[in-house]
């Protein structure tokens, strides 16, 4: 899968354990599209894949239809900037 730059996880009933284990694949880093809409992400799944050692290429992250809440919100704020360098497009309404 060297060539894998969009990955749709939308809609999987996925959260903090998957987020842990997408932030240790090495795959992550290559991704530019990442969509993980209609899951179950939360404040503790945004700290798992913030957790990824590098997010620099992801440039579109969809995060629409989780329960992110105020502190998953916060988290992306305060934390992404540094991580997600090349984001172009975030989606978590």
């Amino acid at each position: 899968l060297p060539a894998l730059r969009d990955l749709d996880l939308a809609s999987n009933r996925l959260g903090r354990d998957a987020a842990a284990l997408l932030a240790r694949s090495p795959l992550l880093a290559r991704l530019t599209d990442l969509d993980l809409a209609f899951n179950r992400f939360d404040a503790a799944a945004v700290e798992a894949l913030l957790a990824a050692p590098d997010l620099s290429r992801l440039e579109d992250l969809n995060l629409l239809g989780n329960p992110l809440r105020d502190d998953g919100v916060g988290l992306l704020a305060r934390r992404g900037g540094a991580k997600l360098t090349g984001l172009r497009r975030l989606s978590c309404r």
